[in-house]
């Protein structure tokens, strides 16, 4: 991927839970792939990372995927100190707080139903049904999602795993 900061820095290197990590500030730095993800429509997919949160701010998107319009992303986030789910049009708030300063993993799932969001290998609950979602093929966002959707992240990323299976 591409690393996009604004300060003219490079090195975003932080200690992660397996060797290094990304570390966003919260500002200005996200990472974008030059290939599409190649998960789309109402497939399965399993979006599995480790995410330490520096900050809880009012509107983060973590990592994710798609594109503007009704039901064509995949992008956990915070949004109004929540963990979040933005689905365009599909959005979830899972009314759990993130935690600050603690590496956690995490896996989102969709299995072409329902979403679903571990923490820790704990279920903080199970989205709406969701027939419609529709993802895009899209280039994959860390630290930030399309620009102009949501905000930057301030978090460590580590360890981040795409799967075509819930």
């Amino acid at each position: 991927g591409t690393l996009i900061t604004n300060d003219g820095s490079t090195n975003k290197a932080a200690v992660g839970v397996v060797g290094g990590a990304l570390s966003f500030d919260g500002a200005d730095d996200y990472v974008v792939t030059t290939q599409n993800v190649g998960i789309t429509g109402a497939s399965a997919r399993t979006l599995e990372f480790w995410c330490k949160v520096n900050a809880v701010a009012s509107s983060q998107s973590i990592l994710g995927w798609g594109a503007a319009g009704t039901y064509y992303s995949f992008v956990p986030s915070i949004y109004l100190g929540h963990w979040f789910f933005w689905g365009q049009a599909y959005d979830w708030d899972t009314g759990v707080t993130p935690q600050t300063g603690i590496w956690q993993h995490h896996a989102v799932t969709f299995d072409g139903t329902r979403v679903r969001w571990w923490i820790d290998g704990s279920q903080l609950g199970t989205g709406a049904d969701l027939p419609l979602l529709n993802t895009t093929n899209s280039a994959f966002y860390m630290g930030r999602f399309t620009p102009g959707w949501f905000g930057y992240a301030n978090v460590g990323l580590d360890e981040v795993r795409i799967y075509n299976r819930a």
